[in-house]
């Protein structure tokens, strides 16, 4: 799922009895941190990044430095009202966004915002109705021909985030994906579609209950069709597939993308969509969990927010912590544990840094994608990225 806004979470700290710093320690496993570079020079790969309005100053700034390296932004910066209207978190005509913009068309690099609608609800009220979803319509094209002053013949094309969609929305959402093209394609504009992964080895009592879920809202055959670009949200995977959780019961095993899990996302969807227009979706940001040992071994993980890098790295220098590792799923772990207090406990922090994005960004090479997005640019990421890139 995307919208997750760093920083805002509060933690709450539950005692963990009998739980040692020592026993966290000798639970995890890993190797070495390489430092080598992301990408080889000259590789053809597109790179995408969000760019959220609630970390514009840190977002904008790191989007400024890596802008040899990326060829598409994505302003993560408006949200749709339940009657379908649409407007912006933030004025992109002013200050750093304004900025940001100007350099990006100097510098020859496409501009394609996110729209963000998260009440599936809302949504299904809006594209189940012809002249609501005609309208709805009308107002994405005019924001992508309108653009700003520094984007001159309006934006590039529109990132259509709809997440939360119901079952029963699943004919409406397609009829919208198709009519939405047709008028994009009256400019030359790109349609982008963000979708959800489908979780194949998620438990679900019947193979229904499992569409309905949600995981196949999204209809590949319309999607691959009509979108110019499907970017993949293949993060927040956490205890999704079930497979997973079980070879890695033992170990401290909740990751934000683990790299076996996303070969089995794409491995599924090149397989019906032209892998020349997918982008992986990439996560550049952790999560914390306060954790338990279960009897007979193991462990009980309860979230408690998500984590930039630079915060996984204070909490590690604030406290008593082990040494960071890579996790088997690819990722940068570590346990620390606050002594005393209200929020006396252990925590593990998973994070995303340069290494296992330069994992993912391989995975794509291989599997012969467009390309990769990031999700996102904060600008307090694992500074070795931007070098990478």
């Amino acid at each position: 799922m995307h919208y997750i806004k760093i920083g805002l979470y509060v933690v709450v700290g539950i005692c963990i009895s009998g739980l040692s710093f020592a026993y966290a320690q000798m639970s995890l496993q890993g190797m070495s941190l390489p430092q080598h570079s992301i990408v080889d020079s000259g590789t053809e790969i597109h790179v995408s990044a969000w760019v959220p309005y609630w970390r514009k100053e840190g977002g904008t700034q790191e989007a400024q430095e890596a802008m040899l390296y990326i060829d598409t932004f994505s302003p993560f910066m408006y949200e749709v009202a339940k009657d379908g209207t649409i407007s912006p978190k933030a004025d992109l005509k002013e200050g750093t966004w304004a900025s940001l913009l100007y350099t990006a068309r100097l510098s020859n690099k496409k501009i394609t915002p996110t729209i963000i609608w998260l009440k599936g609800e809302e949504i299904h009220a809006v594209l189940q109705d012809p002249k609501k979803r005609k309208k709805h319509i009308e107002q994405l094209v005019s924001i992508v021909r309108t653009g700003t002053k520094y984007s001159d013949g309006g934006f590039d094309g529109i990132d259509i985030d709809y997440e939360g969609k119901k079952w029963e929305t699943r004919a409406a959402f397609s009829a919208f994906i198709r009519e939405l093209k047709t008028e994009l394609r009256k400019y030359n504009k790109m349609l982008v579609c963000t979708i959800e992964t489908r979780n194949a080895n998620t438990t679900y009592e019947t193979q229904l209950a499992k569409e309905k879920a949600g995981d196949y809202v999204n209809e590949y055959a319309v999607l691959g069709k009509e979108c110019d670009i499907i970017r993949v949200m293949s993060y927040d995977q956490r205890n999704a597939d079930v497979i997973l959780n079980k070879q890695n019961e033992k170990e401290l095993y909740m990751p934000v993308s683990d790299i076996a899990w996303v070969k089995k996302v794409y491995g599924t969807l090149v397989r019906h969509i032209n892998p020349k227009k997918i982008e992986m979706g990439i996560p550049t940001y952790g999560h914390a969990y306060k954790i338990t040992p279960k009897a007979g071994g193991g462990w009980n993980y309860e979230r408690m927010r998500s984590l930039t890098y630079a915060q996984a790295m204070e909490r590690k220098n604030m406290y008593k912590s082990t040494t960071p590792v890579r996790g088997v799923s690819g990722e940068l772990i570590f346990t620390y544990t606050i002594e005393t207090g209200e929020f006396k406990g252990t925590y593990l922090a998973v994070v995303s840094d340069a290494y296992s994005i330069r994992q993912k960004i391989e995975l794509a090479e291989r599997l012969g994608l467009r390309g990769v997005a990031l999700f996102a640019l904060y600008g307090t990421n694992d500074p070795q990225l931007k070098h990478n890139l």
